[in-house]
């Protein structure tokens, strides 16, 4: 009987430096997928969260003057502007925490970037019967992460207002 060993095996078991530069080439090729994947799902989220807070603003304007114009409780409401939220509320002036203030929160990917109105000021009220603004001008949304990113919502002085995207 004659014993030999199969040094070829033992020589043949470890990986190849190809076999390593492939997995690493796929490896590098799935990832890059995945990051493109989330850059791409995240200008989307930015996105929609700037739509969404110029169209709240937009819609608290509308439904304070509406609630003016049909004088819900006989009173006048009006919307007050801040960085971060939306507050419409009842009566000639804003006061924080009043329980009849309807606060709307714009979101972690958006804010009010610029609020040009003319007197200057960050409450707008309208009037009974006509729906005219105290205040008119326009309100700047933009994205948190890309302030170039924005829409604009202008106030006439007929009290209506309007969406515009650059």
């Amino acid at each position: 009987m004659i014993f030999y060993s199969d040094r070829r095996s033992k020589v043949l078991s470890g990986l190849t430096l190809v076999e390593v530069l492939v997995v690493m080439a796929i490896s590098t090729f799935i990832l890059a997928g995945s990051m493109g994947t989330y850059v791409f799902f995240n200008n989307i989220r930015n996105t929609e969260a700037l739509n969404k807070a110029a169209n709240t603003v937009k819609f608290r304007l509308e439904e304070a003057r509406s609630l003016t114009i049909s004088s819900k409780d006989s009173s006048v409401y009006g919307v007050h502007l801040e960085a971060t939220q939306v507050v419409l509320f009842k009566g000639d002036t804003y006061v924080a925490g009043a329980a009849s203030n309807q606060v709307s929160a714009l979101g972690a990917y958006a804010i009010i970037s610029s609020i040009n109105l003319s007197p200057s000021g960050s409450d707008i009220v309208f009037e009974r019967l006509t729906g005219e603004a105290s205040r008119t001008g326009t309100i700047v949304a933009a994205q948190v992460s890309d302030a170039t990113k924005i829409k604009t919502i202008t106030i006439s002085k007929t009290g209506f207002a309007s969406l515009v995207s650059p």
